[in-house]
């Protein structure tokens, strides 16, 4: 190592003084800097991360609207638990909800309670799910042990498959995760039971009296409800395909495994948004039913089209309207639309390419940062569509029109890429070796430095090193605490958010503590900032030492720049309703 970066950066000795020697550390050594040709399988931490996707979806999907008719007069909305119906031209408003243990028909009481049954049952499979992954990833016997009883006891009153393949786990090597499987397979299918059956009851004729009409037939329309437990079905085959074909991808320098394995990750998500921008460019955003049922109003972003009892009548496309400052905002959805269907297959080349070792991390993450900020702007010029009055007559909302497929599919994609950017953050956050600058003399001789240590490699072999200086100690430790601490505080906010998709009034609460953890998480980078471009204890800093600046750094303030983003659109979409 060279005498100006082992002495000016806490090494009192002089350069020529022989230091001490290193000490070795072969389990904290920084990732890749041995064996830098190996293979590491990532197959678990992918199934783990999609599988607590999964379990979030389920949680959110469970008590929401799954049927729905919006009438200008009348809304009737159907949970798995009760059925409301408003009266918006009573004076005053009145509502009435109806459980489903009230429900006069039998059959109809019979298709909720199992639809309850399997939602739950969706629940605690994708809870011990994600169980499974966290424990086997951790490689902790005792938890393996415990999660058996839990997932037995828990689920094998309903499916006995699941029994039978816990056993199975018991009597195979650890290694083949075969209870994580099975219990991947488990959720996948409760919750495609659960929206099936959802679906079933949709377009169900004759129930209860013979001669009734379906929901279908009433113009009622599938809502969030089912989207999200298909999204949900689509999550878990994801983490179960990975669980199956267990990827791998080389822990070479200067790239650790962590990054590796969220970058697969990364472009899984940008790809499925990829797929997300392209149906939903093209398809309905909004519409509306009249009063008969006969004829109906259909947008896009790009045009308006009527319907009288199935037949087209009448087409115009809102680039042309009259209607005050609509084109504009029309013509901002087009452009963001198509931006988004470039940036999120680019987006997810780029992580595909960086995940192999042959790529940028930080291109990889301003690729996915850029497709969040396309995909956002998209559905933020849809909200504004939905919710702003561009002239006399009444807004979208005012006027009873539904959100539909093509903008809940964007706002699907917004949430997985903001989620996606989220976990690469936090991971790469709490990763104790994650390095924020380093400097390489020759191929054998470097130093790294991250929140906790300092490492020097002298003639390919890696060791931990004292810092050597108390105020830059306390600059970098500080960052990490202030770093974990945001940590902890996004993760409540998370919890928040997935809250307020059942309870509303919790949107002011998430959004305040995503910004305080957003704020601690600016604070850590500006004191990792000013230790790297300030000097301490009367060294020169490490930019004049011409260290680089590595994806941990980086990691910090997209992390920051992605968490603000998610609080703002928060708090817009909830200014808006």
């Amino acid at each position: 190592m060279s005498a100006e970066a082992g002495s000016e950066m806490g090494n009192r000795a002089p350069a020529a003084e022989a230091a001490p020697a290193p000490r070795v550390e072969e389990s904290k050594e920084p990732a890749g800097s041995a064996a830098s040709g190996a293979l590491v399988p990532v197959g678990i931490p992918i199934f783990t991360l999609f599988a607590f996707a999964a379990l979030v979806a389920v949680v959110a999907g469970t008590p929401v609207t799954w049927i729905s008719s919006r009438q200008e007069a009348t809304t009737t909305t159907l949970t798995l638990w009760a059925t409301t119906l408003s009266d918006h031209s009573a004076v005053p408003y009145t509502r009435r909800k109806v459980k489903v243990a009230d429900l006069p028909c039998d059959v109809m009481r019979q298709r909720f309670r199992a639809l309850e049954a399997f939602a739950i049952l969706s629940i605690v499979s994708a809870l011990a799910t994600v169980a499974a992954g966290c424990a086997a990833w951790r490689r902790a016997e005792r938890s393996f042990r415990a999660l058996e009883a839990f997932a037995i006891l828990s689920i094998v009153s309903a499916v006995a498959t699941v029994a039978a393949g816990c056993a199975a786990w018991r009597r195979a090597e650890r290694s083949s995760f075969v209870g994580g499987k099975v219990l991947a397979a488990a959720t996948a299918v409760f919750t495609l039971i659960t929206w099936a059956m959802a679906v079933g009851l949709y377009y169900k004729r004759d129930m209860c009296v013979k001669g009734n009409p379906s929901y279908a037939d009433q113009k009622y329309e599938l809502d969030a409800g089912l989207g999200v437990f298909v999204t949900a079905f689509g999550l878990v085959l994801i983490a179960l395909g990975a669980a199956v074909a267990n990827p791998t991808v080389p822990a070479a320098v200067p790239s650790s495994v962590v990054v590796r394995t969220l970058l697969l990750v990364l472009a899984a998500v940008q790809a499925l948004a990829f797929v997300f921008a392209v149906i939903g460019t093209p398809t309905d955003w909004f519409f509306k039913w009249d009063a008969s049922g006969t004829t109906s109003t259909r947008m896009s972003v790009w045009t308006q089209r009527v319907y009288v009892n199935g037949n087209r009548v009448g087409k115009g496309d809102l680039k042309d309207s009259q209607c005050g400052e609509l084109p504009k905002f029309a013509q901002f959805g087009q452009a963001f639309a198509i931006i988004s269907i470039v940036a999120t297959l680019v987006g997810a080349a780029v992580a595909k390419h960086a995940a192999s070792g042959a790529g940028s991390v930080g291109a990889a993450l301003g690729a996915g940062l850029f497709a969040l900020i396309a995909t956002t702007c998209t559905f933020a010029a849809g909200l504004s569509l939905y919710f702003r009055q561009f002239c006399a007559a009444a807004s979208l909302h005012a006027a009873k029109y539904h959100v539909t497929g093509g903008l809940v599919l964007f706002g699907c994609a917004m949430v997985l890429l903001l989620v996606t950017l989220l976990v690469v953050v936090v991971f790469q956050a709490i990763a104790a070796d994650t390095v924020l600058f380093d400097k390489e003399v020759d191929a054998l001789t470097s130093q790294r430095w991250t929140f906790w240590r300092r490492y020097d490699e002298v003639s390919g072999v890696v060791g931990e090193r004292p810092v050597g200086c108390d105020a830059l100690e306390q600059r970098l430790v500080g960052g990490g605490v202030l770093n974990a601490i945001s940590i902890v505080i996004h993760g409540v906010a998370l919890l928040l958010a997935a809250a307020q998709i059942a309870n509303g009034s919790l949107r002011r609460a998430a959004s305040f503590v995503a910004l305080l953890a957003s704020v601690l998480l600016l604070a850590s980078w500006a004191l990792v900032a000013d230790v790297y471009n300030r000097g301490q204890c009367g060294q020169r800093s490490f930019a004049k030492m011409d260290f680089e600046i590595r994806y941990g750094f980086v990691l910090l303030f997209v992390g920051w720049a992605v968490a603000l983003i998610g609080t703002v659109a928060n708090l817009v979409v909830g200014g808006a309703q």
